[in-house]
């Protein structure tokens, strides 16, 4: 029975257009993984800085403090709030299986980005056209300009999340839900972790012209939205005051 699922599954899974916009990004993850590619720029340093709090949290199952080898010595903060969701995700990985190379668990957490990146921008190209092949033509497109190898703080960790926040916002003006506009919100302010604070403005600035653009051409019924709010909106601003605790804890701790 089991296997039945699991063939039924593999089959959807090949038929589907997701899986074609995948399989280039597969592709350039193996040949990485197997020629062990040198890092340039930022993407060498974030690997290095990451390395030793990775190595500290393995070894004495706590987080670094200071780090003496950058600039003669810098505040371990700033980098445990570049470490991104994804490398942050692989952590417990790390820990129980200690005998992982780190440079794998690293490459990892940028496959699992672009993974973020190419979910957002086909869910958001389904919702917008027909098409499935137009949704694999700009799932390919906008995976392949990823450009993490020399500049990881200032693109990637800018725009990975924003096709997933767009989504959120499109369709929640389209069916009238709250929740899921602050929950697009909340997740571009995720995606902060591992890049710089100061995007946040105009990340958030861009996510409230698109968020009034959608309401205005779809006729978004505001007073509405607000009136049928409940559990799920709750919930979701929560998540996004949780977060923002946390920011704080990260910068002040």
């Amino acid at each position: 029975m089991k296997l039945g699922k699991l063939q039924t599954g593999l089959k959807k899974l090949f038929k589907s257009p997701f899986f074609y916009a995948l399989a280039p990004t597969l592709v350039f993850a193996f040949v990485i993984l197997k020629r062990r590619w040198s890092l340039y720029h930022d993407s060498f340093h974030l690997f290095l800085t990451n390395y030793i709090l990775f190595n500290e949290f393995v070894t004495n199952f706590s987080f670094p403090l200071w780090y003496p080898y950058d600039q003669l010595g810098v505040n371990a903060n700033w980098y445990l709030f570049r470490m991104g969701p994804s490398l942050a995700a692989l952590l417990p990985f790390a820990k129980i299986f200690t005998g992982i190379n780190f440079y794998h668990i690293y490459y990892a957490s940028l496959f699992l980005d672009e993974l973020i990146l190419l979910a957002g921008i086909y869910l958001l190209a389904r919702s917008v056209f027909k098409s499935p092949l137009t949704a694999i033509f700009v799932g390919i497109a906008a995976t392949g300009s990823t450009f993490w190898v020399i500049q990881m703080y200032f693109n990637f960790h800018f725009y990975y999340f924003i096709p997933f926040a767009l989504y959120y916002a499109l369709t929640g003006c389209k069916e009238n839900s709250l929740w899921r506009v602050v929950f697009g919100g909340s997740l571009l302010m995720a995606s902060l972790f591992g890049s710089f604070l100061y995007a946040s403005f105009p990340l958030a600035l861009a996510y409230l012209l698109f968020t009034g653009t959608c309401v205005w051409v779809y006729g978004t019924d505001v007073k509405a939205a607000f009136r049928n709010s409940g559990r799920r909106e709750l919930l979701t601003i929560a998540f996004l005051v949780a977060l923002m605790a946390v920011y704080a804890l990260v910068l002040t701790y």
